[in-house]
């Protein structure tokens, strides 16, 4: 018995380190394709947002703040800025997508701020803050297994 001691010790130790190694690698690899999902499922909204379909002629809209389309996208604004702290809230605060992510909520606040300080000129501030969320966009692909997909493209 004690002559097979320190054999079978060893063997165990050595499958306790195994198990925990696999165990440690399985979950790495679940969480990133999670946080990669979540990504993928902010993108995708994005890109099938309405209040980001790119103008062509952006132009000063008189009276906007009267106009249901002016509130429309306001509240698509603020849902979109909900949807990415709850997107950033789900990635692990070591990843380069953080950064990324803080910049679209900056984008979706300067939308907000700069429409009701000149709601008149809003379609200006829509597409400026479409640029930043596609910029943003851009660095989250990169850094991600997620594919690149512009604000409002899929909108229609």
């Amino acid at each position: 018995m004690w002559l097979t001691f320190l054999p079978d010790l060893l063997v165990a130790v050595i499958g306790a380190a195994l198990t925990v190694v696999i165990a440690l690698a399985t979950f790495m690899v679940q969480r990133r394709r999670t946080e990669d999902g979540l990504l993928r499922g902010l993108i995708d909204d994005i890109n099938r947002r309405r209040a980001f379909t790119p103008i062509e002629e952006v132009q000063s809209v008189p009276d906007a703040k009267e106009l249901p389309d002016f509130h429309r996208v306001s509240r698509s604004v603020l849902a979109l800025r909900d949807e990415i702290k709850r997107t950033r809230d789900g990635i692990r605060g070591d990843r380069q997508v953080q950064r990324a992510l803080t910049e679209m909520t900056r984008a979706c606040n300067r939308y907000l701020e700069d429409s009701d300080i000149d709601p008149d000129n809003y379609w200006h501030h829509l597409m400026t803050a479409r640029e930043l969320l596609d910029e943003s966009i851009q660095k989250i692909a990169k850094s991600s297994n997620v594919e690149a997909l512009a604000p409002g493209e899929a909108a229609y």
